[in-house]
Order: structure tokens, then sequence, then C-alpha cells
């Protein structure tokens, strides 16, 4: 697992222009076929207030939201 600190500003995950982002999996594998998954997952602050009102009692702070996750096929992956 690989985490970074906080964004420097807000980011926009979604939309016409979404954020670019890039992932370098080096693998190999003796098998016919492998998947690979890479799963951005926004984690909100300590701080984060809890919704109002909030009858299913969600705690926001470290809270871990999946932004995006497809499994890659690895055999797939130039077409093949």
């Amino acid at each position: 697992m690989y985490r970074r600190g906080p964004a420097p500003g807000r980011l926009r995950a979604a939309g016409r222009k979404p954020l670019p982002a890039t992932a370098t999996i080096d693998a190999s594998t003796t098998g016919p076929d492998a998947n690979f998954l890479i799963e951005p997952i926004d984690v909100y602050p300590d701080n984060t207030k809890d919704p109002d009102p909030n009858p299913t009692n969600v705690r926001l702070g470290r809270y871990q939201q999946l932004l995006r996750g497809e499994p890659m096929r690895g055999r797939l992956r130039r077409g093949h």
C-alpha cells in the first residue's frame, strides 16, 4: 500500500477533465493471466464533521472512500 500526504489544494477526480493519475506496476507471472488492481482511495481528515441528520451514526473522520476501482486484466492489457 502506498500513501501520500494531503493534497496541496482542491482536486477534481471527475468531470470533463478528470485528475490525471498514473501508476506503474512492474510484475511478472508464470500463470496464463493475472489481474492488477489500482484503487485510489480518498481518506477524509480526522476532523471531518459528521452529516446532520445522521440516522445511521456514520463517522466521517478518517473515512475511506473508493474513488475508482476497476480490475485490469493483464492478458488484455495490450488487446491480446
